[in-house]
């Protein structure tokens, strides 16, 4: 629900029902949050699944630590805005290149058991044609 109040543009809040004052998109946003109608057990639920499915490939312990290395720097004065950008974009793809190459390893050697069991599956019915 829409108060009277008029909506400063600078201010205003853009919905899919127009513009919104600060109140009413709050109330809005509280109508329409499904996170909010959950119980405890519900919301704890969702988050171990969001948790499980990002923390894949990067290790967030090791980004997050990454970042506040590079703010302290920042804030301490002791590098510049840009020099830490490039730092930590370098960190980030050597991190994402070593994550993506053990993965890949992974593949590979499941890969490899499963040709192994398919080698011995083939040798056992050579040797039982042979037999024939």
């Amino acid at each position: 629900m829409k108060c009277s109040a008029p909506v400063d543009r600078e201010t205003a809040f853009d919905t899919d029902t127009g513009p919104r004052c600060r109140t009413c998109f709050f109330d809005y946003a509280m109508e329409h949050n499904v996170g909010a109608r959950l119980d405890l057990k519900a919301l704890k639920l969702r988050k171990a699944a969001i948790e499980a499915e990002t923390s894949g490939l990067l290790p967030r312990e090791i980004l997050r630590g990454m970042i506040e290395e590079g703010y302290d720097r920042l804030v301490s004065g002791k590098g510049k805005f840009d020099e830490e950008v490039e730092l930590l974009e370098t960190a980030i793809q050597k991190l994402a290149g070593l994550a993506v190459s053990k993965n890949v390893m992974q593949v590979l050697e499941a890969l490899g058991k499963l040709v192994e069991e398919q080698q011995e599956e083939v040798r056992g019915t050579v040797k039982r044609l042979a037999a024939l």
